[in-house]
């Protein structure tokens, strides 16, 4: 019999591109550009804001709301991950001190592991590429900004001749905030792969309880106080990091839940101010803006799928641990580690998923 020994996960051992990107809260540089794009967007946003009360109108409100409501989403999520960037570094290293390595799992799972893993890091790589296209694209020089955008009003009513670095340096800090927008889903993706990725080694472990045996027949495992042992073992070294694995998810609702009512209010807004707009002024739109807004819409349509694809794969991995435990060889087990395995069984009846104010993160949101 082989002794039962558990490898703990090591930094890059998967979602490589994601930890680099987006769980790197260390750079001084990047902090501070952070943080005084934080301070000019604010600023310039309630002089915006400020701007429009004093000439209110219909057409202000309509053809520049929405971007300013999407800076404000982009600034929530910036001050949000910097209230919180203690608790994310601590649940990463929570996960990192009890997750286990792929190197516990067979050859095929360990393969499919890394080959989803890589398959990830690719799709990460275009969407940052994307969103790179999208940024350039809404930059001064790819076309007229006073479609989208009232700064340029207001920096000319306000500023006077100082207006142009005013106007530059708001399109400069523009991408701090769409990386931080971003920043946060990209974090729980993470997140949400990582756990998937636990749930298949739980599922390549209890398949390979009996390969250590296979010398021995059924009666012989069952007469075999050897092979009750390790069993009583396995089982209990999966149980603790299941539960485990549903504490980890606790922890991490417990700051999304934070969250997730802002930002469904933030994503209900910007829709209905895009459908204002695009009722309102369509056939003067030009083709610079139209582009615009198609980029955008893509990105945002291949975020939603990644969104959904991982929770979607989460909640089956999770349900095949329960199919996987019904179909062990639990009727040549002793009578402990029946009660175990239905413990076990019983835990897995619900399947792991990330759930928040009623809406579940799987095919269904897509669909919707």
């Amino acid at each position: 019999m082989k002794e039962t020994k558990i490898q703990k996960i090591k930094k890059d051992d998967s979602s490589a591109i994601l930890r680099m990107f987006f769980l790197n809260f260390d750079n001084k540089i990047i902090n501070f550009i952070n943080m005084f794009s934080l301070a000019y967007q604010i600023v310039s946003t309630l002089i915006q804001v400020y701007f429009i009360i004093t000439n209110i109108s219909l057409e202000l409100i309509t053809r520049y709301s929405t971007m300013l409501i999407v800076n404000c989403y982009s600034m929530f999520a910036m001050i949000f991950l910097i209230i919180f960037e203690k608790n994310m570094i601590k649940l990463d290293n929570f996960f990192i001190s009890f997750a286990w390595s792929i190197d516990n799992a067979g050859e095929v799972t360990a393969r499919d592991i890394k080959g989803t893993s890589a398959k990830i890091n690719r799709i990460i790589c275009f969407m940052l590429g994307l969103n790179l296209i999208v940024m350039i694209i809404y930059f001064p020089f790819c076309g007229n900004q006073s479609e989208l955008f009232i700064w340029e009003r207001v920096c000319d009513r306000y500023f006077g001749i100082w207006s142009k670095l005013f106007y530059h340096i708001y399109f400069a800090t523009i991408p701090s905030l769409v990386y931080s927008g971003v920043r946060l889903g990209f974090i729980l993706i993470h997140g949400i792969w990582n756990l998937k990725n636990q749930v298949l080694l739980i599922i390549a472990y209890i398949l390979k309880i009996s390969d250590d045996f296979a010398d021995l027949d059924d009666w012989q495992k069952l007469h075999s106080v050897q092979y009750q042992n390790a069993i009583f073992e396995r089982l209990c070294l999966c149980i603790k990091h299941h539960v485990t694995l549903k504490r980890h998810i606790r922890q991490i609702h417990e700051i999304v839940e934070i969250a997730m009512p802002w930002f469904l209010l933030f994503a209900t807004l910007i829709f209905i101010t895009s459908i204002v707009f695009v009722l309102n002024y369509i056939e003067t739109m030009s083709n610079v803006l139209k582009l615009r807004f198609c980029t955008a819409g893509c990105n945002f349509a291949l975020v939603l799928i990644i969104f959904c694809e991982a929770g979607q794969s989460l909640v089956d991995e999770t349900g095949r641990v329960f199919e996987v435990l019904g179909s062990s060889s639990w009727y040549i087990w002793n009578v402990k580690n029946r009660r175990i395995l239905l413990n076990f069984m019983t835990n897995c009846v619900n399947p792991i998923k990330f759930s928040f104010a009623g809406i579940s993160l799987d095919y269904r949101l897509a669909v919707s």
